[in-house]
């Protein structure tokens, strides 16, 4: 769900392949997450359940630590915002639909 929740969040005027592949992925590596990231003939297996998901909970707890502007810039290395109005880092905005 961690996965899903950053895609969804940072796709929001976003180009997909540049931006939101490349986001996903960092947070990924830098959580150990990388074998949930299946690609090619892996797809084509049954993927889930899988042992190896994130909570959101976990996800949560794994971010916890950081500030916003941190877990943006240094985990994410993107500090877009949802929008040029409301000026919310789209980490923030990551970090308050996982809570929900």
């Amino acid at each position: 769900m961690s996965l899903c929740v950053l895609d969804a969040v940072y796709s929001i005027n976003a180009k997909y392949d540049s931006v939101v592949v490349r986001v996903v992925h960092r947070y990924a590596d830098w959580a150990e997450l990388s074998s949930v990231l299946l690609t090619g003939a892996a797809l084509s297996d049954a993927i889930s359940p899988r042992d190896d998901e994130q909570t959101l909970t976990s996800f949560l707890d794994s971010i916890d630590s950081l500030a916003d502007e941190a877990f943006a810039g240094e985990i994410l290395r993107n500090k877009q915002r949802t929008s040029t109005r409301s000026r919310v880092l789209k980490a923030a905005a990551v970090r308050q639909t996982a809570g929900i």
